[in-house]
């Protein structure tokens, strides 16, 4: 059975949300279905199966049933406790290494990952999703969000009182205090959607970086690093060699975050009153978004 935990909670509820959704749907779901016929100790939930599922929109969802009548809402809590890199040896040892914590208590719904030293701390989703009614709980959130590829490990919790990890009252699945293992089934098929571009001033020797705001489907967030990035530019017919084309920091950028998708060449000289045409490509998987563009150079 786990070790009692200290789980890092911020100071206010901020970040603590509940969201009324419904569960993420997905094909072949799998159940885990508990083997002890009572709770493990007297007066707590008492967890009859946790079944797992995942989408192609990269969404996983963790539907807790509890034997009726043992869940109270008004002062039990749930937690799903993650090994997203599927090694024991990392993350909370006392967790069979779990490296994220989905948690829900009377202050509402977070998503915490596991400091590298002792506690959980409290860290900002947007993609987490759960409810909490009668005997079926469930959770929802972004594969991506917990770094999740092929599959991961998992075990979960149900206590009476704000943490499940040290609660007196608590159930657990399994309750050997080893993980369950959960494959993904589903081909995520992300798409990309352009919210927002920026560009510097060309002037004629010097750097023109052009930049784009692209957000992902499975969380809505800004892209990251493991998109692909192409660039592309001529001025007066001729290509501009390239000077980076990556994702980066741009400090000058209005649009919300400042590390995005751009390019950057170095106008060449002697250009000015010239008109450069360019095109900045983002990808990824199969999902691609483009914007072409035209500036006249200045001197």
């Amino acid at each position: 059975m786990r070790l009692p935990l200290v789980v890092a909670v911020a100071t206010a509820a901020t970040a603590l949300l509940v969201f009324g959704a419904a569960p993420a749907a997905a094909s072949n779901p799998v159940v885990f279905t508990a083997t002890d016929s009572t709770a493990d100790t007297p007066g707590a939930p008492d967890i009859a199966s946790v079944t797992v599922s995942d989408t192609t929109q990269g969404l996983i969802t963790f539907q807790m049933t509890f034997v009726p009548g043992t869940e109270q809402l008004g002062s039990d809590s749930f937690g799903i406790y993650i090994d997203s890199d599927q090694n024991p040896t990392t993350g909370d040892l006392t967790g069979a290494g779990a490296d994220y914590l989905l948690e829900y208590d009377s202050s509402g719904l977070g998503l915490f990952k596991w400091d590298g030293k002792s506690s959980y701390a409290l860290v900002q989703s947007s993609s987490i999703q759960g409810s909490f009614s009668g005997d079926s709980q469930y959770f929802v959130i972004a594969a991506s969000e917990l770094g999740i590829t092929d599959g991961f490990n998992f075990n979960a919790a149900a206590a009476v009182g704000s943490d499940p990890a040290a609660g007196a009252q608590v159930d657990f699945l399994p309750e050997n205090g080893t993980n369950l293992h959960y494959s993904i089934q589903s081909k995520v098929a992300i798409k990309l959607s352009l919210s927002d571009s920026e560009y510097t001033i060309p002037h004629a020797g010097k750097l023109f970086t052009h930049a784009l705001l692209v957000k992902r489907s499975d969380t809505g967030v800004p892209v990251g690093s493991d998109v692909t990035v192409r660039c592309s530019l001529t001025v007066r017919g001729r290509k501009v060699p390239l000077v980076a084309g990556r994702v980066m920091s741009v400090p000058w950028y209005s649009g919300g975050s400042k590390v995005v998708p751009a390019c950057t060449w170095r106008i060449p000289r002697s250009t000015a009153g010239a008109t450069l045409v360019g095109k900045e490509t983002v990808t990824l998987g199969g999902s691609s978004v483009a914007k072409a563009f035209t500036y006249r150079v200045r001197k």
